[in-house]
C-alpha cells in the first residue's frame, strides 16, 4: 500500500509494515479507511476464508467453491508513531449460504460493518444496509442502541454529533440528518440532491471538527453544527472544478475530506450499474473503493485542480 504525494513520489504510510505483519495476504481485505472525530485513522479489514484472488479464479470453474467472510477487524492507527492497535468488536451472527452454495453478490458469514468514531473514542457500528446500530466504548462495552431513519449513506462523526444521508420520500430528495452523540435527533438539513433511482448515492458526506461537508455534482458545500443550510464552497460553476460535473467521465463522488489549509480532497469512482449475475463474489465491486482522489485548494486559485491517485 502506498500513498502518492504531491511531488509524485510514492510514500509508505508509517503503519504499513505493522499492517502487513498482521494481514500478510489477500485473505484480509482493507475495505475502508476513515478518520474518527478523535483525530485517529481507522482501518476496517474484512477477513475471508481464503485468498480472494485465488477464489476469484476458482469461482469461474467451480461456482460452489466454499467462501465466506469469517471475521471483521477494526484498527486504530497513530499516523505520527505508526502504532497500530485492534479494537474489540462484538460477536456477529453469520449468514448461511443457500442450497446453491455461494450466490452472486452474496457472501455468507458475518456481514460487513459500517463504523464511525466519536471525539471521545466511542464507536458506532452498523451492519451494512441496516437501519439500526449500537454505540460501544473502546473496550467493546455496549453503551446504547441507535436508529437511522431512511438511511442511504454511511454514518460520519464530528465534534459532538453523528451525521448521515436520509431519503425524504415527500420531496424525493436527500436530507442530512444530524444526531447528538447519544443518538437523539437534533435537526435535518435539506439538500437539492434528487433520488434518480440509482442504487448508488450521487453525493458524499464528510466531517471536519464541527463542520459537515457535502459534495455532489453541483460542488462542495459546508454547514457548521447547528446551521440548517449548506453554504456553497467550490464547484465547476465558479471555480473550474470540472471533475464534479455530473457524469464527468462516468465518475461519481464517493468521499470528501478537508485539510488544514482550506483545501479539499474529493474521492471519485467509476460506478457502473451491474445486475445480479454479472459479477462473481470473489470479484465483486466494492462500494467503498476510491479510484481517484481530486485535490482542490482555494489558496492556489491560479492553477487548475490536479488529479492524484489514491
Amino acid at each position: 500500500m502506498k500513498w502518492i504525494g504531491t511531488d509524485g513520489e510514492c510514500q509508505e504510510p508509517s503503519w504499513s509494515k505493522e499492517y502487513q505483519k498482521r494481514f500478510p495476504n489477500a485473505k484480509y481485505w482493507l475495505e475502508r479507511y476513515k478518520y474518527g472525530a478523535d483525530g485517529y485513522l481507522y482501518l476496517y479489514v474484512a477477513e475471508y476464508s481464503m485468498d480472494r484472488f485465488l477464489y476469484r479464479n476458482q469461482y469461474f470453474e467451480k461456482p460452489d467453491t466454499p467462501f465466506e467472510r469469517v471475521k471483521n477487524h477494526l484498527l486504530k492507527v497513530d499516523e505520527k508513531t505508526g502504532e497500530v492497535s485492534e479494537i474489540t468488536l462484538p460477536e456477529q451472527e453469520k449468514w448461511l449460504a443457500d442450497e446453491r452454495g455461494t450466490a452472486v453478490n452474496f457472501i455468507p458469514g458475518v456481514r460487513r460493518l459500517e463504523f464511525a468514531v466519536s471525539a471521545d473514542g466511542n464507536i458506532c457500528l452498523t451492519e451494512e444496509g441496516e437501519s439500526e446500530g449500537a454505540i460501544y466504548d473502546a473496550s467493546g462495552q455496549k453503551l446504547s442502541e441507535i436508529k437511522w431513519e431512511n438511511r442511504r449513506s454511511d454514518v460520519y462523526s464530528g465534534q459532538g454529533f453523528w451525521a448521515y444521508v436520509s431519503k425524504n420520500h415527500s420531496t424525493n430528495r436527500m436530507d442530512v440528518k444530524v444526531l447528538d452523540e447519544d443518538g437523539d435527533n437534533l435537526y435535518t438539513i435539506p439538500t437539492e440532491v434528487e433520488d434518480d433511482g440509482s442504487k448508488y448515492l450521487n453525493m458524499a458526506l464528510g466531517t471536519n471538527d464541527d463542520v459537515i461537508l457535502m459534495v455532489y455534482g453541483e460542488g462542495i458545500f459546508e454547514a457548521k453544527l447547528n446551521e440548517k443550510k449548506f453554504r456553497y464552497i467550490a464547484g465547476h460553476k465558479t471555480d473550474q472544478f470540472y471533475c464534479l460535473w455530473p457524469d464527468y467521465y462516468g465518475l461519481t463522488v464517493s468521499s470528501i475530506y478537508k485539510g488544514d489549509q482550506e483545501d479539499y480532497f474529493v474521492g471519485m469512482r467509476d460506478m457502473q450499474e451491474y445486475s445480479d449475475g454479472e459479477v462473481a463474489p470473489g470479484d465483486e465491486l466494492n462500494p467503498w473503493d476510491t479510484e481517484w482522489m481530486y485535490h482542490y485548494t482555494r489558496v492556489e486559485e491560479e492553477s487548475s485542480p490536479g488529479q492524484e491517485a489514491d
